[in-house]
């Protein structure tokens, strides 16, 4: 569970600098989008591999356990796209 409490923690964070427009706030949602993809693809849709997995194939979950996991890595694809799109709009001014 602690990798699920600094998860949170990383989010929280995120979000607060999201809610004040900080300056890095472009980079820590791309950054936490990223993270969460590849944090929630390598606990729970990988293979066991360490006492850090909780591998749901090998767990045999039900169908709303894996719509939940889906979600989530699909909240992280989207804090990308919303972590890049300042960097876009900066990118398309400069041409």
């Amino acid at each position: 569970y602690a990798v699920a409490v600094v998860a949170l923690l990383s989010l929280a964070a995120t979000l607060t600098l999201l809610l004040r427009s900080h300056r890095l706030a472009g980079t820590a949602t791309l950054a936490q989008g990223v993270a969460t993809v590849v944090g929630v693809g390598g606990v729970h849709v990988a293979p066991r591999w360490s006492s850090l997995t909780d591998s749901y194939s090998a767990a045999h979950v039900d169908a709303l356990s894996w719509a939940i996991i889906l979600a989530m890595m699909l909240a992280g694809l989207a804090l990308v796209v919303g972590g890049v799109a300042p960097w876009r709009r900066e990118w398309a001014g400069r041409t």
